[in-house]
């Protein structure tokens, strides 16, 4: 069900958690769940049930795009106004521990 991350802000980031148990699980071994685990699962498991239903984009709406990094990940809300409504388009992605070395800068 987290193939729907495309339509969770700051998916990446919710996630981090639970891939954080995963990258130093050896096979086999059984899986020690921690708090901010269960946290982050519970986390996700709330932003599936109210993710963003998928639209087509209109050509000819008022397009802005925000976007926001932290340590751990970038984001980026691509939104259209269509009718009076904000229908958003969502991007997260974790950082590589590489990734996060890089320096930021503001344009």
């Amino acid at each position: 069900m987290i193939n729907f991350y495309r339509f969770i802000p700051g998916c990446a980031k919710l996630l981090h958690p639970l891939h954080s148990l995963l990258c130093h699980s050896v096979t086999n071994k059984e899986l020690v769940w921690s708090d901010d685990g269960r946290t982050a699962f519970t986390q996700a498991k709330e932003a599936i049930a109210h993710a963003t239903s998928p639209y087509y984009p209109k050509y000819n709406a008022f397009t802005p795009i925000m976007t926001d990094a932290s340590d751990l990940a970038t984001g980026a809300v691509l939104q259209q106004r269509v009718e009076g409504q904000w229908l958003p388009i969502y991007f997260s992605w974790k950082l590589s521990p590489s990734e996060r070395k890089y320096s930021t800068f503001d344009l």
